[in-house]
């Protein structure tokens, strides 16, 4: 028999992973849409919106999205994993592409997914590990007969990936960045990777 209240949170989960995933995305044409959503799913977290979701340019997003994670010059927010985790040599802290990174694109392979060729950036950018998880729980409501699976491969994500370094990443942003957009994703994306990583605290999506 289906667990609907399950199915429903890992499509939840789902959802919300995706909606991170674009908010820490280079801005596109559907900014309005996407601050809408991201403000319904905030008020599930019980979290109020810092932005006017009725308001949002793609122009001053952009703006801001360059500042933080493009440059020129030292970002304030590096979105990359290997960038931000606090567990490599000194000599290797602060580096691209180190151990992590190669075990991430192992991870994307042994699940049956790559990076889209369009995508100039590095394989451990915040976005492309969030639009994983997304896919992984995709996998996970399609597939019932392998939802744990799919499932076991989500959680071990979250334990040997996201947690070493979201909590810093989200923590820079909410900090650093000067729109009440970005502010209100890093937010969010902290208080949600924190639940992620106790499996025994659910969150009501269906409202």
């Amino acid at each position: 028999m289906i667990d609907q209240a399950a199915l429903d949170e890992t499509r939840g989960r789902s959802a919300t992973y995706f909606v991170l995933a674009k908010c820490f995305s280079r801005p596109d044409d559907e900014v309005q849409m996407l601050a809408t959503a991201l403000a319904q799913i905030m008020r599930v977290f019980e979290l109020e919106p810092d932005f006017d979701e009725n308001a949002t340019e793609k122009m001053d997003l952009e703006l801001e999205y360059n500042r933080l994670f493009v440059g020129p010059g030292r970002l304030p927010c590096p979105p990359y994993e290997s960038v931000l985790r606090k567990d490599r040599p000194e000599s290797e802290t602060g580096l691209v592409m180190g151990p992590s990174t190669h075990d991430v694109i192992r991870r994307y392979r042994e699940a049956g997914f790559s990076v889209d060729s369009s995508f100039k950036d590095l394989p451990d950018h915040v976005q492309v590990e969030l639009m994983f998880m997304h896919l992984l729980c995709e996998r996970e409501v399609a597939s019932p007969v392998d939802a744990e699976i799919w499932s076991t491969r989500r959680v071990e994500f979250v334990e040997r990936h996201l947690l070493p370094w979201i909590p810093y990443f989200a923590d820079a942003v909410e900090q650093k960045t000067r729109s009440p957009f970005y502010k209100s994703a890093a937010r969010l994306l902290q208080v949600f990777i924190n639940k992620e990583a106790q499996p025994e605290e659910t969150v009501d999506y269906v409202q």
